[in-house]
């Protein structure tokens, strides 16, 4: 240890490396000298004879500087340290993600020495009871080259730092990243752990090994993955997953895979053999702390004992908002968290003297701190400096991700975009010229406009006036009094306002830099906007584009905390947007979901604005019809709409929790389906055997309602149903029905079948009938009108029909007991207490 007058110095560090525990050829160490090796290993994996068998421990050695004079168990080579401190970004999205890395350059002098420390066997070297070859340690080669070439592997290791004066000894922790300069100025640099979570070593989802084991339809919903056994591996039972650029939802038993659905990004695909099949990451109302938290333990080698997550919980309290994503590919870690970090308003740094992982949200200052003054900053250091690099005139937040396979930054692939401008920072007068910070946010989902519009605001507030970096001295003394990612009042000679007095400013503490005998701050002015009170602040969810089902509290929930009692939550339905539910029959387009107690709902539906209940959609039919005569066959049958559901008009509202309606715009229940009608007559016509189909599908109920369909499958003897001046050509008619719009109603039409045999005079068969519109907007579907189904001279005729059923209207609201209007406004259809 040096000393500086009456002061002892203190620099050293440890350096730990992994180091085998057993002995050679003892017990668990199953190596045999001149089997295995010709020499004995050094307790190592790069020199390890028997590598199945290591069994490592980290082992620290202690450097200290050759002035320190030479003391036991320690290695004296060190010559300098110089030590960078961690930077807190400054969340404006400019700067790296995870801020500056703090980092410590150990620079050592290369020197003889005996490999006591280094080699568990360095005595029984010069006397080949080590093996071949014999050598004094003490003589032959130099400690760095010797140490490099049996010590290959070191990445990601602890490097601690002890540094001070007197008893004031302060220890700072980092990771080894590389060594260089072996045998001239060698030398360890270590970086903060963060540095674990950096580009080349951390990604999210993890890069899947599966693979298609054959070719994929477009149309097949079951698929294998090779190899064999990677389904247990490396899939869950279920999940979303990302093939090629198809997005898709699955299920999982071994290696065989369940496509539940497919194309959710709206891209349905071909795919061909050994095709990735890529696990992708899916959070879904998730606080930023516990997000953090889980990319840096589950997705890099960060160690979880360097995060304080109950500091960090309690810290993010301040924040209201809860966030979701769907990552479908590998994505850097660090990237993931500096989009958070900006859209969230926190800051992530390493702290190297508390030896964790700071998680700091922009915040009021702490008043109970004290404020930064001249009795604490040395004289003449303060340095400040416009920061024109972060000044923001406009903001626009694109969220609401449609497609998360394509790259983040395709404009095309949001659906909504907030977008706010401070147009007063562009005058001539001010700033003369905008500044624009557009961000892509895989974070804030649909309906998520408060959200986005918060973060506008926020980033506005911060930066529509060009902020100021600062940066000073303080004496080593205060070391305790100033904390990294802390908020702190600032007042000083050195910074004035326009009266020559000082000004009290807002700071955030970016970075703090030990020196010998003082400490270098680097601060950022925070021109503030306090956060929401999360306890307090009403909660908007803005329903901005066109949706079906939608659940008011599955919204919620993906965009905030859980509600409590006191707490409000406001439901905006934009002028023009249409909700509606997705199938006829039992869904519904609007369900509050179920809230704690004493949570007030408010919903608000815009003029123009409309909350409906799906249209029913006309039955489908199909028809059977085989042989021919006496061996003719054939059946009718009747099926709802696999897509949108029965013939019965959807719902519009339910309300399982008390609810404020403030009604400007239109609530209706469904219209049911009309009934579609199918006929068929057969038998001889004079000289030939003759055959009559009719059929129509139902139309659809107002409104987006979809016509029935029909299914016409006839099998026969080729040379028997050919055109013949007399006929055996059978008289068909088939008509889907129509399908309704918005306000349009389908409207059916009457058709006929009519067969004529003109060669032996009036023998004909006749069938006619006539489909009727669909309903309107919480209106029955209606009947098919028979007119009539005849024949003259048919022979033994066989005439049958089927008339598939009509629909009912859906409810316009169900749970008119939780209902309070506000204001009720246009509703259409039974109100259901």
């Amino acid at each position: 240890m040096a000393t500086d007058g009456d002061y002892d110095i203190t620099r050293e560090l440890d350096l730990y490396f992994d180091f085998c525990q057993l002995e050679y050829g003892v017990g668990a160490c199953p190596a045999v000298l001149g089997q295995d090796s010709n020499a004995k290993c050094y307790n190592t994996l790069a020199t390890c004879p028997v590598p199945d068998s290591y069994d490592p421990m980290p082992k620290p050695l202690t450097f200290v500087r050759p002035e320190d004079g030479v003391e036991a168990n320690k290695i004296p080579s060190l010559t300098q340290l110089t030590i960078q401190a961690s930077r807190l970004a400054g969340f404006t999205g400019k700067e790296s993600p995870l801020g500056e890395r703090g980092k410590v350059t150990a620079t050592f002098k290369d020197h003889a020495w005996d490999d006591s420390l280094v080699d568990k066997y360095h005595l029984e070297r010069a006397d080949f009871t080590a093996g071949q070859p014999a050598y004094e340690p003490i003589e032959t080669g130099t400690f760095w080259p010797k140490f490099r070439a049996r010590n290959q592997f070191y990445n990601g290791r602890d490097l601690i730092v002890r540094t001070g004066i007197g008893d004031d000894i302060r220890t700072r922790k980092y990771v080894i990243e590389t060594m260089e300069g072996f045998n001239s100025s060698p030398k360890v640099i270590g970086k903060d752990p963060l540095k674990l979570a950096d580009d080349d070593r951390a990604q999210c989802p993890i890069a899947s090994g599966g693979q298609l084991a054959s070719d994929l339809s477009e149309t097949d919903t079951t698929l294998f993955l090779q190899p064999g056994g990677i389904g247990d591996e490396e899939y869950p039972t279920s999940g979303r997953a990302s093939i090629g650029k198809e997005y898709v939802s699955f299920t999982r038993s071994g290696d065989q895979i369940t496509l539940t659905e497919r194309g959710l990004n709206g891209t349905v695909e071909s795919h061909d053999a050994n095709d990735t099949f890529q696990l992708a990451k899916v959070v879904d109302g998730v606080p930023p702390a516990d997000i953090v938290y889980d990319l840096l333990t589950n997705f890099s080698p960060v160690p979880a004992s360097a995060i304080p997550k109950a500091e960090w919980d309690d810290a993010m309290s301040i924040v209201p908002n809860v966030y979701t994503a769907d990552i479908a590919k590998p994505t850097s870690v660090k990237d993931l968290i500096g989009e958070l970090a900006e859209q969230a308003g926190f800051g992530i740094a390493w702290d190297d003297l508390a030896q964790k992982i700071l998680m700091v949200p922009v915040q009021p200052p702490d008043e109970s701190v004290g404020t930064i003054t001249d009795d604490m900053i040395v004289a003449d250091s303060v340095r400040v400096k416009d920061a024109q690099n972060k000044r923001i005139s406009r903001v626009w937040t694109a969220f609401g991700q449609i497609d998360p396979v394509v790259d983040l930054d395709e404009d095309a692939n949001y659906r909504q975009v907030a977008i706010d401008v401070e147009s007063s920072a562009e005058d001539v007068e001010r700033y003369a010229q905008p500044k624009i910070r557009k961000i892509f946010s895989r974070w804030i989902p649909q309906f998520g406009l408060s959200v986005a519009q918060d973060l506008n605001s926020r980033l506005l507030a911060r930066f529509q006036d060009t902020p100021r970096d600062i940066k000073f001295n303080v004496s080593r003394n205060d070391i305790d009094q100033i904390k990294l990612g802390e908020t702190r009042f600032m007042r000083t000679e050195q910074i004035q306002n326009r009266f020559g007095q000082p000004e009290d400013i807002i700071i955030r503490i970016l970075g703090i830099e030990e020196k010998e005998d003082i400490l270098a701050v680097d601060a950022e002015e925070q021109l503030y906007i306090a956060p929401p009170d999360a306890a307090t602040e009403e909660r908007t969810i803005v329903i901005g584009s066109d949706t079906n089902n939608f659940n008011l509290r599955d919204a919620h929930d993906n965009l905030f905390q859980p509600a409590q009692a006191g707490d409000t939550v406001r439901c905006i339905v934009s002028p023009g947007v249409v909700v509606c539910s997705d199938r006829g029959g039992s869904d519904y387009a609007f369900e509050t979901g179920s809230f704690a107690p004493g949570v007030n709902l408010v919903l608000e539906v815009s003029n123009n604005a409309i909350i409906s209940g799906r249209g029913g959609s006309g039955k489908n039919i199909e028809i059977d019809i085989s042989g021919f005569e006496s061996n003719f066959n054939y059946s009718f049958s009747q099926l709802d709409n696999p897509q949108r559901g029965s013939a019965e008009g959807g719902n519009c509202i339910r309300a399982g929790h008390p609810l404020t309606i403030k009604n400007q715009g239109v609530i209706q229940g469904g219209g049911g389906a009309s009934s579609g009608f199918a006929a068929l007559i057969h038998g001889s016509l004079s000289a030939s055997w003759a055959l009559g189909v009719l059929a129509q599908g139902g139309a659809g109920g107002v409104p987006f309602g979809e016509g029935g369909t029909v299914t016409y499958n006839r099998t026969y003897d080729a040379d028997q149903w050919v055109p013949s001046p007399d006929g055996n050509v059978p008289a068909e008619v088939i008509i889907n029905g129509q399908s309704s719009g918005l306000n349009s109603v389908a409207q059916g039409n009457q058709t006929r079948v009519l067969r004529r045999t003109f060669s032996e005079g009036n023998v004909w068969f006749d069938i006619e009938n006539q489909t009727l519109s669909g309903g309107d907007v919480a209106e029955r579907g209606r009947n098919i009108n028979f007119i009539r189904q005849r024949t003259n001279s048919l022979t033994s005729p066989t005439l049958d029909n089927i008339t598939t059923n009509l629909g009912t209207p859906g409810l316009a609201i169900n749970g008119l007991r939780n209902i309070t209007y506000a204001v009720k406004g246009t509703i259409i259809g039974e109100e259901r207490f």
